[in-house]
């Protein structure tokens, strides 16, 4: 008598490396060369595991061994050791981002546990992994803690338990050390694939790599801030399919945001695509807005438009000049909100 047991997938390469594999098990334990893999626990003691075409296969029941024992349990333990994934690369805004999965859970970091701003986070190239069980956190849940780039340390928490406590950003892809936004890994035709070592590029094959990075005064927790520079056209100002950035729900505020180039470069003209949603939300183009460039440590202003474009980029020209950054000054309308979908220069 055969009993098979589905392997989940996000446990499957644990266990198939080779079409066939048998480990003998005493005491719920591997005793094989691959130890510590799988564990089962039942009445039956030393026992044969084959796993095959993704499922476990325990072939030491007969119908003596099972006489007289019923009924009877078998438990199978699989590693839940935190993971990261990067998604297919036609998913543009992940480019160069991962996603922890612990088990079948995905992982989130949200601001309320972060001293690093959560549209700044960047995994460290070891993120040196660390679960820990908070009993007094959100019913009891199990954190992760690990490193970002800079050093600080990071917690994230289960996608599932997140916006229970105080309001502010949260972000499932973070961008990650080594991880290049210009040539992704394969990934072939999978939705996303466990990162490893080698997908990771030496740090001096990515320093003519300019990070350009946003920043804002505010950005609404389920929006992206990258979605600003991710290259996709907007259909109309309230485009719902593609991502985008808002400062929801800010109403009638000053507001600003930034583009930083990560080098130096020369921009004569700057297009912004303002989202506006009437007729389904409180998104409106702002009132106004003022275009600046960083020079120096300080903030020049290049154009202020007093009357901004609806379904369609609203573009400034202007004398061309050399900067690391540009800024938007922006004054929502009264009573409404705002934000943007894309943003370019030249």
């Amino acid at each position: 008598m055969v009993f098979t047991f589905r392997i989940p997938d996000w446990a499957e390469e644990k266990y198939n490396s080779s079409q066939r594999s048998r480990q003998r098990v005493r005491d719920g334990k591997f005793t094989g060369s691959n130890a510590g893999q799988i564990a089962i626990h039942g009445a039956f003691g030393d026992r044969r595991v084959v796993t095959w075409d993704g499922y476990a296969r325990e072939e030491h029941f007969n119908r003596s061994s099972l006489a007289g024992r019923a009924p009877y349990t078998m438990e199978f333990e699989f590693p839940m050791e935190p993971k990261r994934m990067i998604a297919h690369p036609q998913v543009v805004a992940n480019l160069g981002r991962i996603a922890i999965q612990r088990g079948p859970l995905v992982y989130c970091f949200e601001q309320v546990d972060n001293e690093v701003p959560i549209a700044q986070i960047k995994l460290a190239r070891e993120p040196a992994f660390k679960e820990e069980f908070r009993k007094d956190l959100l019913g009891g849940v199990m954190v992760i803690k690990c490193k970002n780039a800079d050093g600080r340390e990071l917690t994230a928490i289960p996608y599932y338990a997140w916006d229970h406590r105080e309001p502010g950003a949260m972000a499932v892809w973070v961008r990650q050390e080594g991880l290049s936004k210009k040539q992704p890994p394969q990934t072939k035709d999978a939705l996303y694939v466990m990162l490893t070592p080698d997908m990771l590029r030496p740090d001096d094959e990515l320093e003519d790599e300019a990070e350009a990075e946003v920043t804002a005064s505010h950005c609404f927790g389920r929006d992206s801030l990258e979605a600003v520079i991710d290259g996709q056209e907007p259909k109309n100002s309230g485009d719902h399919d593609i991502p985008r950035m808002t400062f929801w729900d800010h109403r009638g505020t000053k507001e600003w945001i930034e583009w930083d180039f990560g080098k130096a470069k020369k921009v004569s003209q700057s297009s912004v695509y303002w989202f506006d949603d009437t007729g389904r939300g409180q998104c409106r183009v702002p009132k106004s807005w003022t275009l600046s460039y960083k020079d120096g440590n300080a903030w020049k202003p290049l154009k202020t438009v007093d009357a901004p474009k609806k379904d369609a980029y609203d573009t400034v020209k202007f004398d061309s000049v050399e900067t690391t950054a540009l800024r938007i000054d922006i004054q929502l309308q009264e009573g409404a909100s705002g934000g943007v979908l894309e943003w370019k220069c030249e």
